[in-house]
């Protein structure tokens, strides 16, 4: 009965842990995402959607093979993958109208002080667990 006990709790555990294990998107599929969530929020032609579509698709592509990578450190991906964006950001441009590359900083600005909020509350947080303990 105890063996059978702790063998339920054991695959409970398991299948809990397996099945939290992250999955990545493709490069495709992050593409497709941000040229869709940048469509809807710059208002882009078909022409443009297009343009940026092969952008995201480049980068992401590119951004794929720095994150399979075994070569480079943490920091070294992150610091190769920004300056990927920053090129991304130099091709928008190219691609948008002044109004709507105004709009794209604008909104990339609202999105990094989201993230750094919600990077700050989770230290936060983690700093009171660690208090507790």
């Amino acid at each position: 009965m105890m063996k059978t006990a702790i063998l339920a709790i054991a695959l409970l555990v398991g299948g809990i842990a397996f099945g939290q294990e992250k999955v990545g998107k493709t490069p495709q599929e992050r593409a497709n995402h941000l040229t869709t969530k940048l469509t809807k929020k710059l208002e882009l032609t078909t022409d443009q959607a297009a343009k940026i579509a092969e952008i995201n698709l480049g980068i992401a592509t590119k951004n794929q093979g720095i994150r399979d990578d075994k070569n480079f450190t943490q920091e070294q991906k992150k610091e190769i993958m920004q300056s990927n964006y920053e090129a991304a950001k130099s091709m928008y441009q190219s691609v948008l109208t002044p109004e709507q590359y105004a709009k794209f900083v604008a909104w990339e600005k609202e999105r990094m002080e989201k993230k750094a909020a919600k990077k700050e509350a989770k230290e936060t947080e983690q700093s009171v667990e660690l208090d507790e303990l």
